[in-house]
This record gives structure tokens, sequence and C-alpha cells, in this order.
């Protein structure tokens, strides 16, 4: 996923070809058709495209989204879990919600959150996050 530039929130609503999702040449194939060949993604909706279906793809479920990007996190920066400051992220995610940054989002229909992220000065590593929805 990182050497074909495929960011993990983009599948929540991946479009796919059915000639995409049929592929099996695992040097080539796309991050989307694999990630739907191995369950991680399911078949949200069908359209059709110049006479030719297209798919939107979703995760099946929360443990698998939660899963998924708990693993991609972990392969990315592998010491998020070290010990961090958890409390001033809390008084962080405190202060976003005080002054109503999420408010401007809110009239979208996509879904808000608000998210603290203490990033390591030495590593440059996650070393502790936490969200919520706003």
């Amino acid at each position: 996923m990182i050497k074909r530039d495929f960011a993990a929130p983009d599948l929540e609503s991946v479009y796919a070809s059915e000639d995409l999702l049929s592929a099996f040449d695992v040097d080539y194939i796309a991050p989307e058709a694999l990630l739907f060949q191995t369950g991680y993604l399911t078949i949200a909706e069908e359209d059709e495209v110049d006479d030719y279906p297209h798919y939107r793809l979703r995760y099946p479920n929360r443990e698998v989204r939660r899963g998924l990007n708990e693993s991609l996190l972990n392969a990315l920066a592998p010491r998020w879990r070290a010990a961090g400051d958890r409390g001033a992220l809390r008084r962080s995610l405190a202060q976003l919600r005080a002054r109503r940054y999420a408010d401007k989002y809110r009239a979208s229909t996509r879904a808000v959150h608000l998210i603290g992220v203490e990033i390591s000065g030495k590593s440059r590593d996650i070393m502790v996050f936490e969200t919520e929805s706003a």
C-alpha cells in the first residue's frame, strides 16, 4: 500500500471494476483487489459504468477496520505503543472540543473525528494517540 501511495482512509469507499477485483497476478495486484480477495473489503454496492459493473467496497465491519488499521500502524510506526502522555492527549482533545474546531465539518455527510497524536522528536514515530468521534 505504501509503495502504491494508497491511503488507508480511502478504503472506506473504494470503487473498483470487475476486472480489477478478479486480478490474480501477485506481483502487480492492486491493493484494493488484494484486500477484497482476502476479505478485508467487501462489496457495499454495485453500479454500472458504460455497461460494465463497478463496485463500491468497504470494510465488512468495525473489527476488520480496526484490525487492519492497527496492523498498518504497527508496520509504519512500530513504537507507537510506547509510553506516552495520554493525559496530555486527553487535554488536547478537550481543547479541540472547547474551541469547537470540528463544528465547521459537521454539516458534511462524512464522520468527523478528533485525533490527538504525540510524535517522538528522536525517532519521529507515533508514540501514542487518542481519537474520539466529534
